[in-house]
């Protein structure tokens, strides 16, 4: 059972106890994972998993899909940080944010061509450069550049994503890593964009996956 799943039988006080342990072993790993490196010593860390398990409790009762549009794991490290307290907490508005943008992005990205939205996928997520892209695909490095650069006047061209991303960037002007070196350097709000969406999530990605199978 997912964990938005078990989540939701919780909220509706349907067997509470073995919903919770469900849940904390398809989570067990990913919450040591979090865990384990703020201790060294053992009865502490059984410990802190033990405060853990409270911050996962809370991130069930407070979850709500529909209105956070993110799934379940990418605000439990949010809610497991806080209950153990940790000074590195990652703010929760910024989970929420990075979550919203990845999801305006990635639909923004569906409208374009199938080559378009490959080489703008593999030379912003995986940062890799238009003469690799070029020999896997067989059709050179000019003619990647060509699609990079249809595809981000495409991208320029939907007014949804333009006005979305605009309002995202000066909504949060300090806070996100990368703008000052997005003003220096002058690359578009567009690219800007693709590349800011895609930071943490792979690793985020993994986490989930690792979560939901156990692994």
């Amino acid at each position: 059972m997912a964990n938005e799943e078990l989540v939701k039988l919780i909220q509706n006080s349907e067997n509470v106890s073995e919903n919770m342990e469900q849940l904390y072993m398809k989570n067990k790993g990913f919450i040591y994972k979090i865990v384990h490196n703020r201790t060294d010593n053992i009865n502490e860390l059984d410990d802190l998993m033990q405060q853990a398990y409270f911050g996962l409790y809370n991130a069930a009762l407070t979850y709500n899909q529909g209105e956070m549009q993110c799934s379940f794991i990418s605000i439990l490290k949010f809610y497991i940080l806080n209950s153990i307290p940790d000074e590195s907490i990652e703010d929760f508005d910024d989970i929420i944010e990075r979550e919203d943008l990845k999801r305006i992005v990635n639909s923004a990205l569906s409208k374009l061509s199938t080559r378009e939205e490959h080489i703008l996928r593999e030379l912003y997520y995986k940062n890799r450069t238009l003469e690799s892209v070029g020999n896997d695909t067989g059709i050179g490095r000019e003619r990647v550049r060509q699609l990079k650069e249809r595809g981000l006047r495409n991208l320029r061209k939907d007014t949804q994503f333009v006005k979305a991303t605009e309002d995202y960037r000066s909504y949060t002007p300090t806070r996100h890593v990368g703008l000052n070196e997005f003003k220096r350097t002058g690359i578009s709000s567009v690219e800007w964009s693709v590349m800011q969406m895609e930071r943490q999530s792979i690793d985020d990605t993994i986490a989930e996956i690792r979560a939901q199978f156990g692994l």
